[in-house]
């Protein structure tokens, strides 16, 4: 053969991986714009008491990984159990520490909110635009909630 034009192809697949204080994670490639959120978010990190020059309380390590885990872990169940792939949310500090992780799309809007406090408190308020149907609930773990998993594949 004077010319090979053949040629091999391999598909090499993209490890996500996110630091957290509970460890490293390796997520879907699918959840790739939720990876990007959580690295843009990262600079929450950097925000200190007054960043508001209102009295707004800095960023809690604590508590932001805890909004990263609960969005990786429902994240990644919604996409294994119902195979669809939620939008990236708003990451926000709000201004007493908390973490909101606030989605809106056509199809509604969620809020899960991580309090500020020593345990795990999380709260969540969602409303689906197309049936009225309003989600809301604590979290006090990381335990899935199998009805708000269900419930946010309309923010896929």
């Amino acid at each position: 053969k004077l010319f090979d034009f053949s040629a091999k192809v391999s598909y090499t697949k993209v490890e996500l991986k996110v630091d957290t204080l509970l460890g490293s994670f390796t997520i879907d490639e699918k959840l790739d714009g939720i990876y990007k959120c959580i690295n843009e978010s990262k600079l929450l990190k950097n925000l200190q008491d007054d960043w508001d020059e209102e009295g707004a309380i800095g960023c809690n390590y604590a508590v932001y990984d805890r909004a990263v885990n609960l969005l990786l872990k429902y994240a990644q169940n919604v996409l294994k159990y119902y195979g669809a792939v939620i939008q990236a949310p708003d990451i926000n500090l709000t201004k007493d520490g908390s973490v909101d992780l606030e989605w809106s799309n056509a199809n509604g809007i969620l809020l899960i909110t991580v309090l500020n406090s020593l345990d795990f408190d999380a709260h969540y308020y969602g409303s689906d635009f197309k049936t009225g149907t309003i989600i809301k609930g604590a979290l006090k773990n990381y335990t899935v909630n199998r009805n708000l998993s269900f419930w946010m594949q309309s923010l896929a």
